[in-house]
């Protein structure tokens, strides 16, 4: 309840950078709905140890969202198409430990940095185009 009171405020109208994630080595836990209630003024987003539900991937837009780092997250595939999708004016992907996907598709027209490691057992697959 308090993360929710958190997010909710007021003072974080017009935020343009965000970083959260739980400091728990391998385990993720949902992402708060709230937590993204800022999302159209975001320039740089890096979210980390979270499991993102569908729910609020659908509900998302980033027009200035210039960098995101994802790092120990949880996807549905269409999740995580339906992020970036949302991120128009991206330059800069950073992903590490994407978990819930095998193959990862990235497409952009604004895209001019990527980054990924997948410490994992299982294959995982960047595809570029």
């Amino acid at each position: 309840a308090q993360v929710e009171d958190w997010f909710n405020s007021q003072a974080l109208t017009g935020l343009q950078e965000l970083d959260i994630s739980y400091h728990r080595f391998h385990q993720t836990y949902p992402l708060p709905p709230s937590a993204l209630c800022s999302v159209a003024t975001l320039l740089i987003a890096k979210i980390g140890n979270c499991v993102f539900p569908n729910k609020i991937v659908s509900s998302l837009n980033f027009p200035l969202l210039k960098q995101l780092t994802l790092f120990y997250i949880s996807f549905s595939v269409d999740g995580f198409h339906r992020l970036l999708s949302r991120c128009h004016a991206l330059e800069s992907l950073d992903m590490s430990d994407v978990r819930g996907v095998g193959c990862l598709h990235v497409s952009s027209p604004t895209l001019r940095s990527i980054g990924f490691h997948d410490s994992a057992s299982k294959k995982a697959e960047l595809v570029i185009f």
